[in-house]
């Protein structure tokens, strides 16, 4: 039984950095590390625009 496979996306590579900036923020915290903590922050944020700059951006130019 062969799965066709699909491609990673831009939308699951985003999906990925969310799920993993609880446990890189929260090992921060523990370790007192600014620096993972705060590389947790910017996984964060980069995991949070990457949907909506693909939204309105992107796509938009797709549509012209």
């Amino acid at each position: 039984m062969n799965l066709p496979a699909e491609p990673i996306t831009i939308d699951g590579i985003a999906f990925v950095l969310i799920l993993l900036v609880l446990p890189v923020v929260s090992y921060g915290t523990m370790a007192e590390n600014e620096l993972v903590w705060g590389f947790g922050l910017m996984l964060l944020l980069l995991g949070s625009l990457i949907p909506l700059v693909m939204e309105f951006w992107i796509r938009e130019d797709e549509e012209e």
